[in-house]
């Protein structure tokens, strides 16, 4: 159909049309980053937006943003990742990392972590001790009878609430240590142009993840300048 061939030759065009043309390079960490070291870096949150599925890596936002700065990229998006995940992460690799910049894009709001005990953990033979619970459409793990999801999901107040506390967290771990935290929402993602896709056409497009990273680069110039003037 029409459609179909629309997006071969979108593939065609971008040069995606092969199996190889994108390539998920991850650290001895697992994340799609630059090896962690001592160098001074920024780290960027979020989940597949941030990875940047469906993408190059030199075109997603958080590369953009990591070129601009001068800064090595410590990248912790994770693909279906939560505002919880985000907040994990950040909690731990702040304290290791020579950061000099944190950079947030809020995934959707209804996804939650929760971490298994070691017990169920062993028993069941889970392969990672945490789940990502999302909407019942979407998660492979949604328990349709149980008590806690059903409500937890069926009042959006919840996931609202809960990304906003992970928000404010992350904001808090960074004014400790007085860094600059920039936060943007996914929803950003959704200006994009109707032909400006990553290859798996749900994911945005490179030109859309530019036009990301040049707002996250304008928000980081404006925090240095005032910086500077104070």
């Amino acid at each position: 159909c029409s459609s179909d061939l629309k997006k071969l030759f979108y593939l065609y065009d971008k040069k995606w049309n092969e199996e190889t043309a994108i390539e998920y390079r991850l650290n001895s960490y697992g994340f799609r980053s630059d090896e962690f070291d001592t160098e001074p870096c920024v780290i960027t949150l979020g989940c597949s937006h941030t990875y940047g599925t469906g993408l190059p890596e030199q075109d997603t936002w958080a590369r953009y943003v990591a070129n601009k700065t001068g800064l090595k990229l410590a990248n912790f998006g994770w693909p279906g990742g939560s505002a919880d995940m985000a907040y994990r992460f950040l909690r731990y690799w702040i304290d290791h990392l020579n950061v000099k910049l944190v950079c947030f894009l809020l995934p959707p709001a209804a996804r939650f972590e929760l971490l298994l005990d070691s017990v169920y953990y062993k028993k069941t033979g889970q392969t990672v001790p945490v789940v990502t619970y999302l909407p019942n459409d979407l998660s492979d793990v949604w328990l349709p009878n149980e008590f806690v999801l059903n409500n937890w999901f069926g009042n959006e107040e919840n996931a609202i609430i809960n990304r906003e506390k992970n928000k404010l967290a992350v904001q808090q771990l960074c004014a400790n240590k007085a860094l600059p935290c920039l936060i943007e929402d996914s929803l950003f993602l959704a200006k994009r142009e109707p032909h400006d896709w990553a290859r798996d056409f749900m994911h945005a497009g490179p030109a859309i993840h530019k036009k990301l990273g040049e707002k996250f680069i304008n928000d980081w110039n404006k925090t240095v300048t005032r910086t500077n003037a104070g």
